[in-house]
């Protein structure tokens, strides 16, 4: 069996992964854990990285609540703030209130003038009358 290792440090604890067949056991502090089904890895692995994305924001607050003003101000539908409702309620004074923003020349930027309508523009077609069904059937 082949096994691959990965050392990682932390400040706390020092931890490795490796793989035994199909299972990937994990050892915290030389004390190896049962192995876990790859899929289950995955899943614990993806769980993992949404919950540190989520930290990482937390922890960069401050300018991710500029930012998410700065692009609220310009126009642009793009949402940088993710389930955390107190942080989009301070990003939304921070557009409002914040002079740097609102004194800013957002246009010269590229940004979208608010008079504009923002969107995905949308082809319709008529749809077709009966008349027109029976000419292209014949």
């Amino acid at each position: 069996m082949r096994k691959y290792e990965r050392q990682h440090d932390m400040t706390m604890q020092a931890w490795r992964t490796f793989n035994d067949g199909v299972q990937v056991i994990i050892e915290i502090d030389g004390k190896s854990a049962k192995g876990i089904p790859w899929r289950a890895a995955d899943e614990i692995a993806a769980a993992l990285k949404v919950n540190a994305r989520i930290c990482e924001q937390n922890e960069k607050a401050e300018p991710v609540i500029y930012d998410a003003a700065i692009v609220a101000r310009a126009g642009m539908p793009i949402g940088l703030i993710h389930n955390n409702p107190k942080m989009k309620d301070e990003a939304c004074k921070v557009c409002q209130f914040d002079r740097t923003i609102r004194k800013s020349n957002l246009p010269k930027m590229g940004a979208v003038p608010s008079q504009e309508v923002v969107g995905t523009p949308v082809i319709s077609r008529p749809s077709p009358s009966l008349a027109d069904l029976k000419k292209a059937a014949q």
